[in-house]
């Protein structure tokens, strides 16, 4: 899975397969309810361990 973060002065692209297309999902509708805040992953392209929390960005695009 492909995640793009964006910000005025931050845009970066992560690459992971500890996540699909529906977990995001899962976790978007959990985040409007008030049951996560955050979600976390390693990026393929650099092995660092990446936790992102949507109310810090801009956009965050995702795809498969």
């Amino acid at each position: 899975m492909r995640i793009k973060v964006n910000n005025p002065y931050y845009d970066e692209t992560y690459e992971t397969e500890d996540i699909n297309l529906e977990r995001w999902k899962n976790f978007i509708e959990n985040k409007e309810r008030g049951n996560e805040e955050i979600i976390s992953f390693t990026d393929n392209k650099s092995n660092n361990f990446v936790t992102l929390n949507p109310s810090n960005f801009s956009s965050i695009e995702v795809s498969e």
